[in-house]
């Protein structure tokens, strides 16, 4: 658990000395008792890693500007907007389902629980029937038939983004935005991948 608060405090400190107003979009953290509560209504338990991620921050808020630079492409959901897009999805997978006479769970399954996103893409975490410490981050892109592995663990996950931030992978364009070799990028996730 330690190396994954190390990590995310790796990107806090890169974040605030190269771009400060997207760590100050980061919301505070929430108590393990605020994350129960709300994610009792939930079919199945999520992760310990889950817990300490949203323990440290509960995402960026909403509207911001700059939500998509902890994670360059894509948002770090709050609790809330997590839920809303879980919920969202189920419905929207629902009514895909009956018009094309399929199996809602080819379209979103009822265990995949998004904590990160872009437009219509998302980074999820898979519930389980049982509490474990881990799950593995999933990739799940319009267009793309089914999800994909992105990373073994959330830790895993916040290792890479580290690596990249402070290999210059992810780096500060002209136009003071953060910007991504995807070339290198995708070399640093295939190594946490396989790690």
């Amino acid at each position: 658990m330690i190396i994954l608060i190390e990590a995310l405090e790796r990107i806090l400190s890169w974040l605030q000395k190269n771009a400060p107003s997207s760590a100050s979009s980061l919301q505070h953290g929430l108590t393990f008792s605020e994350i129960e509560n709300r994610v009792e209504v939930l079919p199945f338990f999520l992760p310990t890693e889950f817990y300490k991620l949203y323990q440290w921050h509960n995402g960026v808020f909403s509207g911001e500007k700059d939500f998509t630079f902890f994670c360059p492409a894509y948002s770090f959901n709050s609790l809330e907007e997590s839920l809303i897009q879980y919920e969202n999805l189920l419905e929207e997978a629902q009514k895909i389902a009956e018009e094309l006479w399929m199996n809602p769970a080819e379209i979103w399954n009822k265990n995949w629980f998004p904590i990160f996103s872009y437009d219509r893409d998302y980074l999820f975490i898979v519930g389980e029937e049982e509490k474990r410490y881990q799950s593995p981050v999933m990739s799940y892109f319009r267009g793309n038939p089914g999800p994909n592995l992105w990373y073994p663990s959330i830790t895993k996950m916040m290792l890479a983004i580290a690596e990249c931030y402070e290999t210059g992978v992810y780096y500060i364009n002209d136009n003071n935005e953060v910007t991504i070799n995807y070339v290198e990028e995708e070399l640093v996730r295939q190594k946490y991948l396989y790690e």
